[in-house]
């Protein structure tokens, strides 16, 4: 089941239950994305009202469940030779990071 929720409401951990398409229908989000207090700003900078959720969902530390996250980055830097320097380029990294991460969490399952 999803909920709706205002883009103030997002906490770091909650999973997207619906992709985010953009004017042309062009998918720049996908669902099961886990969110970050990064995306709460891409959304507020995108005019994104509210979003909808997985109920299950509960918000979690990106340190937590074995440093995931760390781990992620750590696999990401070992292919990406370059730092963002630009606010696209910081998007794609985190996008990066945000799949490395959800491969790690669905090979440990």
């Amino acid at each position: 089941m999803a909920t709706r929720i205002s883009v103030e409401e997002i906490k770091p951990g909650m999973i997207l239950a619906k992709s985010i398409v953009d004017k042309n229908q062009r998918e720049i989000l996908s669902k099961g994305t886990k969110l970050t207090d990064y995306h709460k700003t891409l959304f507020k900078k995108w005019n994104l009202p509210h979003i909808i959720i997985e109920d299950d969902s509960e918000p979690v530390d990106s340190k937590s469940k074995g440093g995931i996250r760390d781990q992620a980055v750590q696999r990401v830097n070992k292919r990406i030779r370059w730092k963002p320097g630009h606010p696209i380029e910081e998007e794609i990294y985190e996008v990066a990071i945000q799949h490395a991460e959800h491969f790690l969490l669905n090979k440990e399952e």
